[in-house]
């Protein structure tokens, strides 16, 4: 089985939030925004990845990147 992950993400600075892994508020650094040293960015990405398992044993699943060419 492949799996394909797409993610897509906003990162702004919103007044009463903060940062979901620094716990910073976003007050904080917003002002940087206001006098337009900061702006807002989008980003995005993607993962794939292969699942494989032996049939009738799905507790033994391996999940590796798939094979593909370099040039």
């Amino acid at each position: 089985m492949r799996i394909t992950v797409h993610a897509y993400d906003r990162y702004t600075f919103n007044n009463g939030s903060k940062d979901i892994v620094t716990g910073e508020p976003d007050a904080s650094n917003g002002r940087f925004a206001q006098l337009g040293w900061a702006k807002s960015f989008n980003t995005s990405g993607s993962l794939v990845r292969d699942v494989s398992w032996t049939m009738g044993n799905p507790g033994k699943a391996e999940v590796t990147e798939p094979l593909r060419q370099r040039w």
